[in-house]
């Protein structure tokens, strides 16, 4: 059986969207033909990555600096980053915590004050994330351009 252009690209739509890959955020629109066209369809439809289900629950942690971070998962599209670390820190830096290929956060979105020679307890969620997403990921910290800590991969709690 052949398919028209126009059935082969709703089929490939309803497959994909069947199998989680992308949702749909509102349907696309008909042309004045009754027809969508692909400038319809992509200016209509928003594309979202597909977040598996996790556990509520499971957890991944990683040492270094002195102390511990540790990623829970608390609900099945949010984990929570919480942690501390006990040394390498000087007064006055201005520092940003790497995880894995999340994007990076400063200090001061975690909470994280510098109490030298270690910080403060902090915590973050990050939406849209896993703990497959934080699980086998090195951290990095980075405070005025140096990187003062890496860890070594994290492991599942």
């Amino acid at each position: 059986m052949r398919f028209g252009r126009t059935a082969w690209r709703s089929a490939v739509t309803a497959a994909v969207v069947a199998a989680g890959l992308i949702s749909v955020a509102a349907s696309p629109t008909a042309s004045a033909a009754g027809r969508t066209t692909i400038g319809e369809a992509a200016g209509a439809a928003q594309a979202t990555r597909a977040v598996p289900y996790r556990d509520i629950g499971d957890s991944a942690y990683t040492g270094f600096l002195g102390g511990q971070v540790t990623f829970t998962q608390i609900d099945s599209r949010t984990v929570l980053m919480t942690g501390q670390f006990n040394e390498g820190f000087y007064e006055g830096e201005a520092c940003l915590l790497h995880v894995g290929d999340l994007p990076a956060v400063t200090f001061q979105e975690i909470g994280a004050t510098i109490n030298p020679p270690g910080t403060s307890a902090f915590e973050h969620q990050f939406k849209d994330t896993t703990t497959d997403d934080v699980t086998g990921v090195q951290l990095r910290v980075v405070c005025d351009d140096n990187v003062i800590g890496t860890s070594d991969a994290t492991v599942p709690a």
